[in-house]
């Protein structure tokens, strides 16, 4: 089996979103309790406008810290999609369950 390095997750931005160059972006989203930092580059980056309380679902890869922060994820996330939610919270499970449906046939696919 091939390894997959692929996490999706929704939540709501908490931290201030950062540009820190135009092709570099940085914002913290809360998933549940966890606090997760993302990041974009090139294009993504250069497109996503995000404000603190904008609801989001990212999909992405994820990346260990070095060093690990203490009492803190010791790994952040490096987008490959980032999509804000403009519908309700039924509208979003459904989003989310055909997005779980994919994934799970991309994954079938791999097994060999």
């Amino acid at each position: 089996m091939k390894d997959i390095n692929e996490v999706r997750f929704s939540g709501t931005v908490i931290k201030q979103f950062y540009r820190i160059r135009p092709s570099f972006i940085v914002f913290t989203v809360r998933c549940n309790r966890a606090q997760i930092e993302v990041g974009a580059f090139d294009a993504l980056a250069a497109k996503t406008h995000l404000e603190r309380g904008d609801r989001v679902y990212i999909v992405g890869r994820v990346q260990p810290l070095h060093p690990p922060v203490p009492r803190a994820a010791s790994f952040d996330v490096v987008a490959h999609e980032i999509h804000r939610h403009e519908g309700t919270g039924q509208q979003e499970a459904a989003v989310q369950a055909a997005q779980a449906q994919q994934f799970k046939a991309k994954l079938a696919g791999n097994v060999v």
